[in-house]
């Protein structure tokens, strides 16, 4: 009579379940994690706006996609917001213009620490507001040798012009 020897763990059909019962919960978590290639959207979108292109071929859109330092997208806000994802930041341009940007590309580092500690007078203001800003600034400037100052509008002084 031959002896049957015992089944080893794989062999016995319950045993299969015994291994496969932690696997399961692991591929479910698996299945409910975000997509690790999935896009989270573009950084920006700018839209409702008139936006300027400089393009003959398309002169006027109304969004601009942005992604990290590069415009990715101009044209309508569907495409825009297409592109939008949880985190992508909306502005809403409210009809205002948008515009390439004006780039001044060189720049004069001593005149730069010059107008970081000069007198700034606002474009706005008017000719008592600068008198003042003016007086304050040499009375808080006591030790400098002269007032350097900057941003002021001729046509403020009416169309005659300053007179003294």
């Amino acid at each position: 009579m031959r002896r049957s020897r015992p089944l080893s763990i794989l062999q016995r059909p319950s045993a299969w379940w015994l291994l496969l019962a932690p696997l399961v919960p692991t591929l479910m978590l698996a299945a409910c994690s975000p997509d690790p290639k999935a896009e989270p959207g573009v950084d920006r979108v700018f839209v409702n706006g008139a936006v300027y292109t400089l393009d003959e071929n398309q002169p006027w859109a109304e969004a601009v996609a942005v992604d990290g330092n590069e415009i990715v997208y101009v044209g309508d806000m569907a495409g825009a917001q297409a592109m939008s994802g949880e985190n992508t930041i909306q502005h809403d341009l409210d009809g205002k213009m948008l515009l390439p940007g004006l780039i001044d590309t060189h720049m004069h580092p001593i005149a730069g620490g010059a107008y970081a500690k000069a007198l700034s007078l606002e474009t706005g203001g008017t000719v008592d507001e600068w008198i003042q800003a003016i007086a304050d600034h040499a009375a808080e400037n006591r030790d400098a040798p002269l007032i350097f100052g900057y941003g002021w509008l001729s046509t403020t002084f009416g169309p005659e012009g300053p007179q003294r």
